[in-house]
């Protein structure tokens, strides 16, 4: 609100990089990444989630963003929803990488830890939700090491 109260005073548009939010507590004290994602949209790079596709098996993030917010995040950054997780054999003709949002993974037989193992091995990931955020939040596409779901 100090940016709308300096151009009201001023009676012009005013440079908003001194009023933009540069950090906060959860992720870093510096990361820019609301900066940085304003002005990519200027050079119209594609977007952050440009290059995924996302199956969501979860029902949201942190208790406090529903699995419609989640998607709809997915959806500015130019992310793809996909409604069926797709054959392992079939993603190494696409140039988009699959990431799976899961809260834990639960394999009940043999089946099912046979797709998960050949997914992994077809480069599928299976990731938390909160590697959607932090990936926004810095505005790049984090590791994923940090936030793949394990049997």
């Amino acid at each position: 609100h100090r940016w709308i109260t300096e151009c009201l005073t001023k009676n012009q548009l005013v440079d908003e990089t001194i009023f933009e939010i540069r950090g906060d507590v959860p992720y870093s004290d510096y990361h820019d990444g609301m900066r940085t994602s304003r002005l990519v949209r200027y050079n119209d790079d594609g977007g952050l989630f440009q290059n995924f596709n996302f199956f969501i098996e979860c029902d949201g993030c942190q208790n406090k963003m529903s699995k419609s917010d989640l998607i709809a995040l997915i959806k500015l950054c130019n992310g793809n929803i996909i409604d069926c997780l797709p054959s392992p054999l079939s993603t190494s003709n696409t140039t988009k990488t699959t990431v799976v949002l899961c809260e834990k993974l639960n394999c009940t037989n043999n089946e099912q830890l046979q797709h998960y193992e050949n997914c992994k091995q077809a480069n599928i990931h299976f990731l938390s939700p909160e590697w959607i955020l932090e990936s926004i939040v810095h505005y790049s596409i984090q590791p994923y090491d940090e936030y793949e779901e394990k049997i």
